[in-house]
């Protein structure tokens, strides 16, 4: 298990962010009770997977350390979209399969980082990457690229997968969220793979 300074240290390393702001965006979202809380020094709280998934979400969408708490309860909170779920092939992640058919984007990060802390390995060719949408109307999109060899044995056969990701009404805080812009056209994509999730799921092994 890891101290919160580990795991804000460890993000700030696999996301390529200055410690400092990966320490401000856990400072926040902690006081906003979106952390595991209690104790200090040797009787500081452990972090658990959880709180892993909500500091990466929270530090790759965030711009800047004052939108901590916002993008959390953003992202966190984006449901799976179900109609995209059926090109979903079983047995690819099978972390990802043991979810419910209603799950939260959170709940697909954290079961990621609970599988690296196992043990669990990637295929060696495999690739995950979520794919963070936003400001306005966030989205999300969990994809995952596979190459496997066909079946004459003669070439490798891509796998491309995607699960989506959308806007719910489901409160993380008694923070208030900012009201989206309908009229606003910027997107921002941010973009972080399974070598982050690993990163942290080693740390928490």
């Amino acid at each position: 298990m890891a101290s919160s300074t580990e795991l804000s240290d460890c993000v700030a390393d696999a996301l390529g962010l200055p410690r400092p702001t990966v320490a401000l965006h856990m400072r926040n979202v902690r006081e906003a009770g979106m952390l595991t809380q209690g104790g200090r020094g040797r009787n500081a709280a452990k972090m658990t997977a959880r709180d892993a998934a909500t500091l990466v979400l929270t530090s790759a969408a965030s711009t800047h350390p004052k939108d901590s708490v916002a993008v959390a309860e953003q992202y966190c909170l984006l449901e799976v979209n179900r109609a995209p779920r059926v090109r979903w092939e079983a047995g690819l992640l099978g972390c990802v399969d043991s979810l419910p058919g209603e799950h939260l984007l959170i709940d697909a990060v954290e079961s990621m980082v609970s599988a690296f802390a196992s043990g669990w390995v990637l295929p060696s060719l495999g690739e995950v990457q979520f794919i963070l949408s936003g400001p306005n109307d966030p989205s999300a999109t969990l994809a995952y690229f596979d190459a496997r060899p066909a079946p004459d044995g003669m070439r490798l056969d891509h796998v491309h997968q995607r699960l989506g990701y959308g806007t719910v009404t489901v409160r993380m805080s008694d923070v208030p969220a900012r009201r989206r812009n309908g009229d606003a056209d910027l997107v921002r994509e941010h973009t972080f793979t399974h070598r982050t999730i690993m990163a942290v799921g080693n740390l928490l092994r």
